[in-house]
C-alpha cells in the first residue's frame, strides 16, 4: 500500500482492488474519522465530452466515485490496517 495523495487532513493511499479487480484508493479523513473507499470513473471522459460536445461547460461529470464492492480479503486488510475509522457498508463478494 502506497501513499499517494495528502492534503491536510485528507489522505490517500493506493494498492487495493474491488471485487472486480480494478484498482481503487483507500482516502482517509482525519478530522471525521471517516474511511472511503474510492475508484476512477471508467465514464468520465466519454459523458465529459458528450456534454462538452452539446454547449453544457457547466455541467461536471464526477471524476472519482465511491467503491462499495469488495471480496472478503480486501475488507479484512482495511478493517486490520484502518482501526478507528468510520466507513460506509461494504458488499462482501465471494
Amino acid at each position: 500500500m502506497k501513499q499517494v495523495y495528502q492534503n491536510g487532513e485528507i489522505t490517500a493511499f493506493s494498492g487495493i482492488r474491488d471485487a472486480f479487480n480494478k484498482p481503487c484508493y483507500i482516502v482517509l479523513n482525519s478530522a471525521l474519522d471517516e474511511l472511503r473507499i474510492m475508484a476512477k470513473n471508467p465514464e468520465y471522459k466519454r459523458r465529459q465530452k458528450a456534454l462538452d460536445a452539446r454547449g453544457l461547460q457547466h455541467v461536471k461529470v464526477q471524476e472519482y466515485l465511491e467503491v462499495i464492492d469488495l471480496t472478503q480479503k480486501t475488507a479484512d486488510f482495511i478493517e486490520k490496517h484502518f482501526l478507528g475509522y468510520k466507513h460506509t457498508a461494504f458488499q462482501i463478494w465471494k
